[in-house]
C-alpha cells in the first residue's frame, strides 16, 4: 500500500531495494486492478439499479449519472461505517475513532496517531 504508518519498515539495505522494486511494480498494477474492478463494479451496479427501475414500474429505467455517485457515496459511507463497527469492536476505539481510522486509511493519507493491532506499551 501506499499508507506507511511507520511501524513496520525495511531495516536492512536488500530489503529497502525489494521494497522499492516492489512498489515500481506493484503500485501501477494495482492502479490497472482496481480500475479494471471499477469498471465490471460499475456495469454490474449499473444493470442492477435498471432492473431495479424496471421492476417498480418506473417510465424511465435508465440510470443517470447521479443515480451512479449517489449509489457510489452511499456505498462508501456504508463500507466506512462496517469497517469502523469492526474496528470500534476489536481495538475497543469509540465509533468516532474507528471511523476516522478507516477514512484515514482508506484515503492513503495514515497519520499514524491510531495504528490497529499495536498494544499501548
Amino acid at each position: 500500500t501506499t499508507i506507511g504508518y511507520g511501524h513496520a519498515a525495511p531495516s536492512t539495505d536488500g530489503g529497502k531495494v525489494f521494497c522499492m522494486f516492489y512498489a515500481l511494480l506493484g503500485i501501477p498494477l494495482t492502479l490497472v486492478m482496481f480500475q479494471s474492478l471499477g469498471e465490471r463494479i460499475n456495469t454490474f451496479v449499473k444493470y442492477l439499479l435498471h432492473r431495479a427501475k424496471r421492476g417498480l414500474g418506473m417510465r424511465r429505467a435508465d440510470v443517470s449519472m447521479a443515480n451512479m455517485v449517489l449509489i457510489g457515496f452511499f456505498s462508501c459511507i456504508s463500507t466506512l461505517c462496517i469497517g469502523a463497527a469492526a474496528f470500534s469492536y476489536y481495538e475497543h476505539w469509540t465509533f468516532f475513532q474507528a471511523y476516522y481510522y478507516c477514512f484515514i486509511t482508506l484515503t492513503t493519507i495514515g497519520f499514524g496517531d491510531y495504528v490497529a493491532l499495536q498494544t499501548k506499551g
